[in-house]
């Protein structure tokens, strides 16, 4: 089973269970803002999401597709945090992360982001990431810089249809 650890976290693939909190974890103002797209009307919606990006899962983990979302999980109380995943843009991999307003602010981002990092680089051989941030959310700038990432370039992209300015962070696991 596809699962990462952490002293406080584990990365585990979604169940159906996860659809009924992510989907209030969606729509805090955090979550419209950095994603708007993944602003569900319903429970269900977020259901048939859960279910799509769990059949992107294989048995072994060099066959995972992407997006690859995994929830974020505290390993104390078993409370489910948010999600952090995997996805493809043009130049590679972007790593993605989302945490519910209750718990920012308390490095699990970072911890969640380093993990997925190293067995991304370890299992999967990918040894170039990337990492993107609005330029007016200095937190997720933080949090790409504790996992290791490097400011690369600010630029303009399409985001949801609409040109956005970005942070660029990378990743080279040849250059450490």
């Amino acid at each position: 089973m596809l699962t990462i650890q952490t002293p406080r976290l584990l990365l585990r693939p979604l169940t159906d269970e996860d659809a009924a909190p992510l989907f209030l974890l969606h729509r805090e103002d955090s979550f419209r803002a950095g994603i708007p797209d993944e602003v569900w009307d319903s429970e269900e919606e977020a259901l048939e999401t859960v279910q799509f990006l769990r059949s992107r899962y294989a048995d072994a983990p060099r066959d995972c597709g992407f997006p690859l979302v995994l929830a974020l999980q505290r390993r104390e109380d078993g409370a489910l945090l948010g999600h952090a995943g995997l996805s493809p843009i043009p130049e590679g991999v972007e790593v993605e992360y989302a945490v519910g307003e209750a718990f920012q602010g308390q490095g699990y981002a970072s911890e969640a982001l380093t993990a997925l990092r190293d067995w991304t680089v370890s299992v999967l051989q990918i040894r170039h990431l990337y990492g993107l941030a609005h330029p007016d959310n200095p937190a997720s700038c933080r949090v790409l810089e504790k996992a290791g990432f490097s400011f690369l370039k600010e630029e303009e992209r399409m985001s949801f249809g609409v040109p956005t300015r970005w942070k660029v962070y990378d990743f080279s696991a040849e250059e450490r």
